[in-house]
């Protein structure tokens, strides 16, 4: 399909990552493109998200128009990387797809460095592995996440979670045990 772009109608024209709208499109023509999307492959959750902002646009709602089996992570996700690499700007390239813009979508990289790594894979023509390894030396290594461990109460003798940081400092046991009516205060 690649060869074939840009396709251009009156109503819209496909580029390798976009779709631009040049008027309203009917719920009918909603329709057809939603379903045309479907039998295609490679940059489609582009456009996939540029139908839902038009849809949203327009005033209708874009989950009415999520294709059968996708999830709603799925759904979020091809929302927010359209939302971070608008239409202009995936224009620019013509060899990245969307799997590379993917894992640039990390909020926690700064746009800039985002666009310089892009650039750099549309110019080196890097695999998204290759991308991967680029945002993990901008953002760091993420700090490990404490294991949680089990211990036995010394109250209850019954096992426990401790997260060696505080956060289940009481025995769930021993509180359940305890507990009290908060009508009555007798026990429960």
């Amino acid at each position: 399909m690649d060869n074939l772009l840009p396709i251009v109608s009156k109503k819209v024209t496909f580029e390798r990552s976009a779709m631009i709208v040049h008027r309203p499109l009917s719920t009918d023509d909603l329709q057809v493109l939603f379903k045309g999307l479907d039998q295609i492959s490679g940059n489609y959750q582009f456009l996939l998200g540029d139908l839902w902002n038009v849809v949203e646009d327009q005033g209708g709602d874009p989950t009415d128009y999520v294709p059968e089996g996708m999830s709603n992570q799925l759904y979020n996700r091809i929302r927010a990387i359209r939302k971070r690499f608008v239409i202009d700007y995936t224009c620019q390239f013509n060899w990245l797809k969307y799997s590379h813009y993917a894992e640039c979508g990390n909020k926690e990289l700064p746009f800039d460095d985002a666009d310089k790594i892009l650039k750099a894979a549309e110019e080196g023509r890097w695999t998204v592995e290759a991308i991967r390894k680029a945002v993990k030396l901008v953002l760091g290594e993420p700090e490990p996440k404490p294991k949680p461990k089990a211990v036995e109460c010394p109250s209850c003798g019954k096992w426990k979670v401790d997260m060696q940081d505080g956060t289940f400092p009481e025995c769930p046991w021993c509180i359940i045990e305890n507990m009290k009516c908060p009508k009555c205060g007798g026990e429960l």
